[in-house]
């Protein structure tokens, strides 16, 4: 029997009342059964299984890097989520930079506040939570954050495991979490909408992630390969499913048939400030600016990469835009 597709309205998301929103997302589930709100942990190690219902509209936010990110750039992914109302938002890794950790050459005049990347890493994602129109005098936002952690996140483990790896295990009293891992430090608490999701040994960027509808894999990636597009493929040859990815800062795709499904593969971009002195060391990079937007229909995850451009407007000035639905997000000023 052939199966029924459904086309929901491409305009659902402008028009659906803050109720019917809530409704859907509802049906979201952690494995078969439970639901986010009955889910009392902070972080999650190993691979999060996700069932996501048809219609459900989720965001994903690649290699942030805060404070190095691209502000221009992440007000205009802002005007997209208070647009698009996603009822999901999820990070893939390095949402923080965390640079003095690194083993990176330092420029000397190079500013470096650790804790400071802390607090502004904390107040980015609390844009994110409430990026929502204000409906009846509250300010929305998504109701459910995912953040799997990356190997930018890891420097803090890393660094500890080194100088001092009994400090790494101590945990905090409250939340029962690391006292030095980046959601506690951050001032999250379990019962906050957020999880986030590390390795099996507790570490970010390995082997960490999020499984939707048994079909697609979400990771920060571990396997770079020169290519755009190539650093997927190994992953989805790894796992043998769909699979979607940060890491490489670079945005492309890869399918095929296998067997008797077919695999795709996005690489989703970053939305890094290229000419940040955090990224010195990097030199000539094919870095691109990007992020990806994910729907579900019938049971299938659809994951669209949205390309950010850039061109000089009539003034002169170098601005960066991209589309979505024919609508068209510009960077700003502020």
């Amino acid at each position: 029997m052939a199966t029924r597709v459904t086309n929901p309205r491409s305009d659902m998301f402008v028009v659906e009342s803050e109720a019917e929103r809530r409704a859907l997302f509802d049906k979201v589930r952690i494995g078969k059964n439970l639901h986010p709100n009955e889910y009392h942990y902070l972080t999650f190690s190993g691979v999060l299984p996700v069932t996501l219902p048809d219609n459900l509209r989720m965001v994903a936010l690649p290699d942030v890097h805060c404070p190095a990110h691209n502000k221009r750039v992440f007000w205009s992914v802002l005007q997209f989520l208070k647009w698009y109302r996603p009822h999901v938002v999820l990070f893939i890794g390095d949402v923080a930079d965390m640079f003095q950790l690194s083993t990176w050459p330092k420029h000397p005049r190079t500013r470096v506040n650790p804790q400071g990347e802390i607090d502004d890493t904390r107040d980015l994602i609390y844009k994110v939570m409430k990026s929502g129109p204000v409906i009846d005098n509250v300010q929305t936002g998504p109701f459910w954050v995912l953040d799997i952690e990356g190997n930018h996140e890891d420097r803090i483990i890393r660094y500890l495991t080194k100088v001092c790896p009994t400090l790494a295990h101590f945990l905090d009293a409250k939340t029962r979490e690391p006292i030095v891992h980046l959601p506690n430090l951050m001032g999250f608490k379990p019962d906050d909408p957020i999880t986030f999701i590390t390795g099996r040994d507790e570490r970010g960027g390995f082997e960490g992630g999020i499984c939707f509808n048994e079909q697609l894999h979400a990771e920060h990636g571990s396997i770079v390969k020169p290519v755009p597009g190539a650093s997927v493929q190994a992953h989805c040859e790894k796992y043998h499913r769909s699979t979607m990815t940060g890491h490489t800062h670079r945005m492309g795709t890869y399918s095929r048939q296998v067997l008797d499904k077919e695999i795709y593969g996005v690489e989703l971009g970053c939305l890094v400030d290229i000419e940040h002195p955090y990224f010195a060391y990097a030199g000539a990079t094919d870095w691109h600016l990007g992020f990806g937007v994910v729907n579900v229909l019938n049971g299938k995850v659809h994951v669209q990469p949205v390309p950010i451009q850039s061109s000089l407007d009539d003034r002169g000035q170098l601005q960066y835009y991209f589309t979505y639905a024919d609508k068209v997000f510009v960077s700003s000023d502020r």
